[in-house]
């Protein structure tokens, strides 16, 4: 049972999470409710206030309350897994307001983010953590997407692996990439099109948790500085994860598990 608005079922995990019962963590919280490319509805969480607007209009305010518990789960979550000591990434969109960041977009600056609303619960000043930010067109996908991935420091080698990644047209000066907004001549969602992960965006995350598996298991033995070999010369990821007990994906938008 995966449905955290039942509050049995968040205590569930919660409980599992500091009771030390995984190896390690992905975590990937639904992203809609900070989305900033939703024009049919306005921000309901911004810069200013990253834990939720006040009144919001009152078709959205269920909406936004389910936002909040998101937020609310992620947090306590992430501190569950901090005290069992557990190795935790969280991923989600990139925070856009920020100028020396790849994922600056000055149209969307006040539009809050996940990160905003953890960092205004204090959670960043309570856990030490390793961050990165990259783009998806830079994994192969035809957007760019930035996204940010937040993890313990016991995580280093799963965040490691997305580093440097780079947007290519955007290195070159070029606008090609179509703009993640409002819907698509078809009339569906643009931003439900991005919502699975790339194909080797998933090969990297399995490998990394396989990598952060290990140093934790044995981290005299682990060898976790060493670069990873190119995507297109390595080993299948999928039977890489086989191996070593992991199920890799599903049709599912944000599915992996390690079991």
């Amino acid at each position: 049972e995966e449905n955290i608005f039942r509050p049995d079922v968040a205590q569930s995990w919660l409980q599992q999470a500091a009771s030390a019962s995984f190896s390690c963590a992905f975590l990937s919280s639904p992203c809609k409710y900070f989305c900033v490319g939703a024009e049919d509805r306005p921000p309901l969480f911004t810069v200013s206030k990253p834990l939720g607007v006040k009144s919001p209009p009152p078709e959205w305010l269920a909406y936004q309350q389910r936002g909040i518990a998101i937020i609310d789960f992620v947090f306590d979550l992430i501190v569950a897994l901090d005290s069992s000591r557990t190795p935790w990434v969280a991923e989600n969109p990139a925070q856009r307001h920020l100028k020396d960041s790849p994922a600056f977009w000055r149209e969307c600056v006040e539009w809050g983010t996940l990160w905003d609303a953890l960092e205004a619960r204090g959670l960043f000043s309570k856990v030490p953590t390793v961050r990165v930010v990259f783009p998806y067109c830079a994994l192969g996908a035809p957007y760019q997407k930035y996204t940010m991935l937040v993890g313990s420091l016991s995580a280093e080698p799963l965040v490691a692996l997305f580093r440097g990644l780079v947007c290519r047209e955007r290195s070159l000066g070029i606008r090609r990439q179509v703009q993640l907004r409002g819907f698509d001549e078809r009339g569906e969602s643009r931003t439900s099109q991005a919502s699975g992960y790339p194909a080797r965006m998933i090969e990297l995350v399995v490998r990394g948790l396989l990598a952060v598996r290990a140093a934790t298991a044995a981290p005299t033995a682990a060898r976790v500085s060493e670069s990873p070999a190119p995507l297109e010369c390595a080993p299948c990821a999928e039977e890489e994860a086989s191996s070593a007990g992991a199920t890799m994906g599903s049709s599912a938008a944000h599915q992996l598990t390690l079991s």
